[in-house]
């Protein structure tokens, strides 16, 4: 048998104070995503990744010229390679941007949220290679008109500098199969 409340004098029975947690509205399970928004999230995914191959692209160059600004001596390399550093951070602020308003927006899990979380650990390590590459450039302004590396260590300072453009290479060409 079920129990009836209390009831007032007219005979209509008195709510109780749990009904708003008893009689709640029926649920009703809506598709997280539409179609169109699953479309344009992947678009902004992918615009994610372009904009990462293009940093490494930008970093590739930054490396080597910064490189080259080291062993001769160039003042105006070295110049180009911090003046261009702008456009990496610009470029970093981007990948920045769009990868948090996705995960605020669009609240990924599983793959889509692994991915946007090793664009933002990728961008962070390329805009610090460029960083570097800018410390570098300095050194060698600095040193001017002489050369920073000493004769016998231009050998081991070529090779760190190809492991440098090959590790970036690898990242980009990475970065260029995602849509893949």
């Amino acid at each position: 048998t079920h129990r009836q409340g209390p009831a007032r004098p007219d005979g209509r029975p008195v709510p109780s104070v749990h009904a708003p947690f008893i009689a709640r509205p029926r649920l009703f399970a809506w598709a997280p995503y539409s179609a169109p928004m699953r479309e344009a999230f992947h678009d902004q995914l992918d615009g994610i990744f372009a904009d990462l191959s293009e940093i490494c692209g930008q970093v590739e160059v930054a490396v080597r010229e910064a490189t080259k600004a080291l062993m001769t001596g160039d003042v105006h390399t070295a110049d180009q390679v911090i003046s261009g550093d702008k456009a990496i951070d610009a470029a970093r602020e981007r990948v920045d941007d769009t990868s948090f308003q996705l995960l605020s927006l669009q609240q990924p899990v599983a793959g889509d949220l692994r991915m946007i979380v090793s664009a933002l650990r990728m961008v962070s390590e390329l805009e610090r290679m460029g960083d570097l590459s800018v410390h570098v450039a300095k050194i060698a302004r600095l040193r001017v008109p002489s050369v920073a590396v000493p004769e016998e260590l231009r050998p081991t300072m070529e090779r760190m500098a190809e492991t440098a453009e090959d590790i970036d290479r690898k990242s980009t060409r990475l970065n260029s199969s995602h849509g893949s």
